[in-house]
C-alpha cells in the first residue's frame, strides 16, 4: 500500500474532529484519530511549534481584518 492511499483510508475511516474527544477506548483524541492522551499519545515539540505558529498567524490575520490600524504600532517583520 502506498502512503497516499493509506492516508486517504485513515482520513475516511477515522473522520476529522477539530476538538478533542474520547475515543471508544476512552483516550483523548483529535484530528484524524490522533491520540493526545498521556496514556498513549501526545504531540512532539515540533508539532507544538506548528500549532503555535498557526495560532499566531490566525490572530495576526484577525487583527489585519478587524483592526487594520494595529500595524502602525508594531515593527514590521
Amino acid at each position: 500500500m502506498n502512503r497516499d492511499e493509506l492516508r486517504r483510508q485513515l482520513m475516511r475511516n477515522e473522520g476529522f474532529r477539530s476538538c478533542a474527544y474520547q475515543d471508544s477506548a476512552g483516550y483523548w483524541t483529535i484530528g484524524y484519530g490522533r491520540n493526545i492522551d498521556r496514556r498513549g499519545g501526545g504531540i512532539t515539540e515540533a508539532e507544538a511549534g506548528i500549532l503555535l505558529d498557526n495560532d499566531i498567524d490566525r490572530v495576526l490575520h484577525q487583527l489585519d481584518a478587524y483592526l487594520p490600524w494595529w500595524k502602525a504600532g508594531r515593527d514590521e517583520d
